[in-house]
């Protein structure tokens, strides 16, 4: 089971290379290998910090990281330990529900992106105050909860609502999830909400998965694309399993 979880794993990091939102796909991919919904989205979290963690060196040693974002990691880290705290005293039964609720909200969002892409150029940009620090904030706590599609919606506050460029955008987005990733990760741990040899397999698979992809994107033009297509057939079978149970 282990070595097919490693496989899975390089299928989504593939998937989150080209598409993005691959945790979508890790958490239910834990529970059908047998861990409950509180264990799965803290193992989930091993994966996330390897992929920040090497983005975030990797903007370091180009020089794209700046003190300023110190702004945005503050918030977020504070919310993400707040959402720690909060998922590891959620009932489990409970964690289901919210894990099967998150997926199919990523899939409509997947499949309507471009159309939320477009509303979101329509919003004034927005200027660092109480309310943006607020938001900041509010995402870390759901990041912390429970990760999935965070990327996503930094996405739309950054670069819908700031306006900043795609490029500043992914730095500051990897750096925040870096900075919060690693003392949440070690939180679920202490937890004892962490299945450390099934986290490594997947992470590893991810990383094997995400090195591909990159160099898929490269040389195939039509990657992105079929990826996408499998990245939605595979969210909707993920939510049919859990439906079904």
């Amino acid at each position: 089971m282990l070595v097919l979880l490693f496989f899975l794993g390089i299928l989504i990091g593939l998937i989150n290379a080209l598409a993005g939102s691959g945790s979508a796909l890790t958490l239910p991919m834990l529970m059908f290998y047998g861990l409950d919904a509180l264990v799965a989205n803290g193992s989930n979290r091993l994966g996330i910090l390897f992929q920040s963690a090497v983005s975030s060196v990797t903007f370091c040693r180009k020089g794209l990281v700046e003190k300023t974002y110190i702004a945005f990691v503050i918030p977020a880290l504070l919310g993400a330990l707040l959402g720690a705290y909060l998922a590891s005293v959620t009932p489990e039964a409970v964690m289901q529900k919210v894990i099967l609720f998150v997926v199919i909200m990523m899939l409509l969002l997947a499949l309507f992106s471009q159309l939320f892409h477009k509303k979101l150029q329509k919003v004034a940009t927005l200027s660092m105050g109480f309310f943006a620090v607020l938001l900041l904030f509010c995402l870390g706590l759901y990041g912390g909860y429970i990760q999935v599609g965070y990327g996503l919606f930094m996405i739309a506050l950054l670069n819908g609502l700031f306006g900043f460029d795609l490029k500043k955008v992914n730095v500051i987005k990897n750096l925040v999830v870096f900075v919060y990733s690693l003392p949440v990760f070690c939180f679920f741990y202490y937890k004892g909400l962490v299945a450390l040899k099934p986290a490594l397999f997947l992470a590893a698979g991810q990383g094997l998965g995400g090195f591909l992809g990159a160099k898929f994107l490269l040389e195939c033009k039509q990657a992105e694309k079929w990826v996408r297509r499998l990245f939605y057939v595979m969210l909707v079978l993920c939510v049919v399993k859990l439906v079904v149970g």
